[in-house]
């Protein structure tokens, strides 16, 4: 009977919820007790990690593992950096929001010695919070965000900004698990990369800022879009061909720059027809051609129910089609 007592008891302990706050500044090892408050000696899966101490922290050696939430605020800088290749960092949700990161708060994911790090929040019910910056790094990792497909909800408020700054790095989502109402930063350099699959709420961006050599068309643009901001300013080889893919901006589509010369154009479509519904549009800068197809017969249909504003830059359209050109 003690001995099944004490062993209830070591169960019960086991299992119990704990809030654990990071004491370090600079940086610190993960799997180091004495660098949380109180001491982590044991990893349990219903954890609550904590980092709000005000400084910019790098925290390494995270291995794979499960907690219960993961919260980040009061001005705080994490770098989540693994441990060793192909590491995972799951929420396995509690009762409130299981992913926190506050308006001024920042968490990047990865590390610069090519260790990837996967942080999945898409439990049945689990909820995210991101007010803050959600990074996916840009240094030599390619990092992903899981947030499932299921019931799992994941936000980026209104002044939140999650960006995927690394090619290679990836957002597995879909319009449920997944909700923007502040920015998404497309900051892939090299490679077209594939904006994740969201609901964009009124208000939101799809800002399109990291392109240098890359000159093919970026996964998942044929959404709905509120804003859809175009500005690579460092695109130095080729230009990007949509397709035609773009069609739904309802908010104000925004170009500002396309490359480091006029020689380097966004073009909305080739020899393919194409009708473009837009709230606004605005160009400050760079190079915008409606089509650069050769002759034929397609239609190239804007349906601008806004304000047209251009202040700089090239609008034109070169494609020697027969079809309908209208805005």
């Amino acid at each position: 009977l003690a001995l099944a007592s004490l062993l209830m008891l070591f169960a019960v302990e086991g299992k119990a919820q704990t809030t654990y706050t990071w004491n370090v500044t600079g940086t610190g090892d993960f799997t180091f007790a004495s660098n949380w408050t109180p001491a982590r000696s044991f990893a349990n899966n219903n954890d609550i990690l904590v980092f709000n101490n005000g400084a910019t922290t790098t925290v390494t050696n995270v291995s794979s593992q499960t907690i219960g939430a993961l919260s980040i605020s009061n001005n705080t800088t994490v770098n989540l950096s693994p441990s060793a290749a192909s590491q995972t960092l799951t929420i396995g949700g509690l009762t409130g929001t299981d992913l926190s990161i506050a308006s001024g708060s920042k968490l990047a994911l990865g590390n610069t010695t090519g260790y990837n790090l996967t942080l999945v929040n898409s439990a049945a019910g689990n909820t995210a919070t991101i007010d803050g910056t959600l990074t996916l790094n840009n240094s030599l990792t390619a990092s992903v965000f899981n947030c499932g497909t299921g019931t799992a909800v994941n936000t980026v408020g209104s002044t939140g900004n999650l960006i995927n700054n690394f090619n290679g790095s990836s957002i597995t989502s879909n319009s449920s698990t997944l909700v923007v109402n502040g920015t998404y930063t497309h900051g892939a350099t090299t490679s077209a990369g594939t904006i994740p699959t969201v609901t964009w709420g009124t208000g939101s961006t799809c800002l399109i800022s990291g392109y240098t050599t890359n000159t093919t068309v970026p996964g998942g643009i044929n959404q709905s879009f509120y804003n859809f901001t175009w500005d690579t300013p460092n695109q130095n080889t080729g230009s990007i061909n949509l397709g035609g893919a773009l069609t739904t901006v309802t908010g104000t589509l925004t170009v500002n720059a396309t490359g480091a010369t006029s020689a380097r154009e966004l073009r909305l479509s080739g020899t393919t027809a194409y009708t473009l519904a837009v709230g606004n549009f605005v160009q400050n800068g760079g190079v915008l051609d409606l089509s650069n197809g050769a002759a034929g017969s397609y239609n190239i249909i804007w349906n601008l129910t806004g304000n047209f504003s251009q202040t700089g830059g090239t609008f034109k359209l070169t494609s020697s089609t027969t079809g309908s050109k209208t805005i």
